[in-house]
């Protein structure tokens, strides 16, 4: 999504056991109460993003390192229900 110049993407992990991402030194919180943690966090396209996320899925809280990168030659204008908050194209 695009709000001026700033993009933020939703991030749905392959577990519900994520409860926190940092992006840039902010925690996010998931957004969701239920099902797989999905989070909106801000990106910067064209660039390697550092964020980390915290999981709980062992015996103690562990953060892990990711590096992601969002190449805007991929992105695709939304039509329709999508652009008006219809069904989504995917996270």
């Amino acid at each position: 999504m695009k709000d001026g110049d700033t993009y933020t993407a939703t991030i749905t992990w392959s577990s519900s056991n994520y409860d926190k991402m940092t992006v840039d030194g902010v925690d996010y919180a998931p957004i969701n109460d239920g099902g797989n943690s999905t989070f909106e966090i801000p990106v910067t396209l064209d660039e390697d993003i550092a964020v980390s996320a915290e999981t709980v899925a062992m015996s103690t809280p562990h953060t892990i390192d990711y590096t992601i990168h969002f190449d805007s030659s991929t992105m695709k204008e939304k039509s329709g229900d999508e652009a008006s908050g219809g069904s989504p194209a995917g996270t």
